[in-house]
């Protein structure tokens, strides 16, 4: 039961793949600007952030997910209907909008179906399967896209409705998981989280949200005009980002205490600015795979990082979530706009110079939060193992 539910998030996002790629060829074939194309990714977020403020205004009750689930399915294929049918410029921005606000409305429902399956998972575990399962459909969806789209358009919408129907029926296999809340065990050795961690949780997933949304929809366009890539594989390299954002996320939940060492951590920050020069001076084929590698690797990181301190922190856990979704709608709202303005009236290197620059700032903060606090906590304790010691002498001198 644990493997039907976490196949739900790949599939939802292996549509969302499939459909945001095929519309972003789409436009890029018809002659659509950078601008536009970047507004595909602003209205999929404003989907996203309507939909969210809705649940949250209307405090559905949690009998009623089921159902919600069934509807999303249905709006997905509806939608995906739709374009085949008819497609232009400004109805694909209502498409996009209409969809992002579908995704939002099975992730609302979903926690709560997560949560009846994963109670008895360490955090730990449960966080990196669900973070591996969507971004590993988020990377498969623009690969199936870019292999197919030279057949027919058509086909990728076509798959997004077959997959639409198969979650159908997956939803209603799952019907008699009860949607109770629980609060996960904590049975591993766990150090709970500082405020200085969840804060820095907050940075990363901000830059790892911008990155992973922008390049998701632009990079396609970016690479077929400006690198002449084809479209197979400029939407390979749009889907690893997600693949490898996968693998980070996994190799996180295991090997996290090392990877947020001082001088690891560091590398680990680095290496999202280092990747940005990398595509912003190359345009060969797998000098860009290795720049997709850190991207994903370290976005991966981030969105572990920030989810499991979030969640640690128990007490806030709830709002913390919060600020983690609202600061991943924001990035995905502001930056593809800004980065989307930049390449049409500028240029796409001016585009890449701006991302790679606010990401550079973002993690040289988070970088020196987590140098400073370290050091704090090493100063204080020698500072206690002197006063012990100290303490220790006396005593020893007295009796």
């Amino acid at each position: 039961m644990t493997f039907l539910v976490y196949s739900m998030p790949f599939l939802l996002y292996l549509c969302s793949g499939i459909f945001s790629t095929v519309l972003v060829i789409n436009l890029s074939e018809s002659g659509a600007n950078a601008f536009l194309i970047s507004l595909l990714a602003v209205f999929y977020g404003m989907g996203m952030m309507v939909c969210a403020g809705t649940f949250s205004k209307l405090k559905i009750p949690k009998k009623i997910y089921p159902k919600l689930l069934y509807i999303e399915s249905c709006i997905q294929a509806a939608i995906s209907f739709l374009c085949i049918i008819f497609i232009n410029h400004q109805i694909a921005l209502f498409y996009s909008f209409l969809y992002g606000a579908s995704v939002t409305v099975f992730f609302v429902c979903f926690q709560s179906l997560l949560d009846s399956v994963s109670k008895d998972l360490p955090i730990r575990i449960s966080s990196g399967l669900f973070i591996f399962s969507w971004t590993l459909g988020l990377a498969v969806g623009p690969i199936i896209s870019g292999l197919i789209y030279e057949l027919n358009p058509n086909i990728g919408f076509i798959i997004v409705i077959l997959i639409s129907v198969l979650m159908f029926i997956l939803f209603y296999m799952s019907r008699h998981l009860h949607f109770k809340n629980h609060k996960h065990k904590w049975e591993e050795p766990f150090m709970r989280a500082p405020r200085y961690k969840v804060y820095i949780g907050w940075l990363i997933i901000f830059v790892g949200g911008a990155v992973l949304h922008t390049l998701r929809f632009m990079f396609i366009d970016y690479g077929i005009k400006e690198l002449g890539l084809s479209k197979a594989s400029a939407s390979f390299l749009s889907g690893s980002l997600a693949g490898f954002m996968a693998l980070g996320s996994l190799i996180s939940a295991f090997y996290l205490k090392f990877l947020e060492k001082k001088r690891i951590f560091t590398i680990v920050g680095l290496l999202t600015p280092i990747a940005l020069t990398i595509i912003l001076i190359t345009n060969n084929f797998y000098f860009l795979i290795i720049s997709f590698l850190f991207l994903g690797f370290v976005s991966g990181f981030g969105y572990f990082f920030g989810l499991y301190y979030a969640l640690a922190d128990q007490e806030n856990s709830v709002s913390n979530v919060a600020v983690n979704e609202a600061l991943t709608g924001i990035a995905a709202l502001i930056m593809p706009f800004i980065f989307g303005y930049i390449a049409s009236n500028l240029s796409y290197f001016m585009a890449f110079l701006f991302m790679m620059i606010i990401s550079l700032i973002c993690y040289s903060i988070a970088i020196y939060i987590m140098w400073q606090k370290k050091r704090r906590a090493l100063l204080k304790e020698k500072f206690n193992n002197l006063i012990k010691k100290i303490d220790d002498n006396y005593k020893d001198k007295r009796y």
